[in-house]
């Protein structure tokens, strides 16, 4: 029982949405850590064209590192609300970062 309400409160988010600039590189090959760096710079400037609020988001989840349960209380919706509008913010930087 504990496992699963960890697992709850834990809520991860599918590998496929998080665009390609945050997926891991061997930091020992200089050209992918030279491309990492310039789809790194594409990141950001897409993020900061987000609206404000996908910002927060965004940097509430990675930055602070904080759970969906812990976004909400911050943003003050539901969980469930919470987790679609993380999911929702994440595939459409995906998209605008895929379409580049």
């Amino acid at each position: 029982m504990a496992v699963d309400a960890r697992r709850r409160r834990h809520t991860t988010v599918a590998w496929e949405v998080v665009p390609a600039a945050l997926q891991p590189v061997d930091e020992t090959d200089l050209e992918a850590a030279a491309l990492r760096r310039d789809d790194l710079d594409r990141l950001d400037a897409l993020v900061r064209a987000l609206e404000p609020e996908k910002r927060e988001v965004l940097a509430l989840r990675f930055a602070a590192r904080l759970t969906v349960p812990e976004i909400a209380a911050v943003i003050g919706k539901r969980e469930d609300a919470t987790r679609k509008y993380l999911a929702r913010t994440l595939h459409t930087l995906k998209e605008r970062y895929d379409d580049q």
